[in-house]
């Protein structure tokens, strides 16, 4: 089925940040008195949530939060080991040339998000809902599907995480997982999404070219 609307994710849907953010919050337990993410404890992480994470580190909502702008900052300045998944710039590509609206809602601040992306693939996004709590992405998705006119059923959300599932579900529009982000990708295929994506390139043909 091919989309009127498409909404990413960023962090791991489009950028590829996992090992970046893995050291960032590492880095962050000693001033935020935390336990450290270890390497054997990161396959069991992919199966999990941002929530769980916090919570199992005993990690504050408000903490939670000073810890995200902290996350967003330090980012910035590394904003240059950070780059797009390959084929990504092809994509937003692909959906710009055909009139696809497309939004971004993240976590990560707008100018993270535009700077990663560029000027070129920044005018290809129509949208962008940034700095997002880290539970509060259903609130962004319904203003973006409201700005474009768009019927929430021809809309569709497409991320990485389980929480971006229950964003969707929250909001009621349909949603698809990606199999290179954070969460793993069978968990995220055992939620019965709407569609699945095993490559950038699978994307990019299943919204251009939809039934096959």
């Amino acid at each position: 089925m091919k989309y009127d609307l498409i909404i990413f994710d960023f962090d791991g849907t489009l950028a590829n940040t996992f090992d970046w953010f893995i050291d960032a919050l590492n880095h962050l337990a000693g001033p935020f008195n935390y336990r450290r993410i270890e390497v054997d404890e990161i396959k069991a992480l992919r199966l999990s949530n941002a929530h769980a994470l916090y919570k199992d580190r005993k990690v504050s909502r408000w903490k939670t939060a000073r810890i995200a702008a902290r996350l967003r900052s330090m980012m910035a300045a590394d904003i240059d080991q950070i780059s797009l998944f390959d084929g990504v710039d092809r994509l937003l590509r692909a959906l710009d040339h055909d009139g696809v609206p497309v939004g971004i809602v993240s976590s990560n601040s707008e100018q993270n998000v535009r700077r990663i992306l560029g000027p070129e693939l920044s005018a290809c996004i129509d949208y962008f809902e940034c700095g997002v709590s880290v539970f509060g992405k259903a609130k962004k998705l319904k203003k973006i599907v409201k700005k474009s006119g768009v019927d929430l059923s021809r809309a569709i959300f497409v991320g990485d995480e389980i929480r971006d599932i229950g964003a969707a579900q929250k909001v009621g529009m349909p949603y698809g997982v990606v199999a290179w982000g954070y969460n793993d990708f069978d968990a995220l295929k055992d939620t019965s999404p709407d569609a699945y994506y095993e490559s950038v390139a699978e994307l990019i043909e299943k919204n251009r070219y939809p039934d096959g």
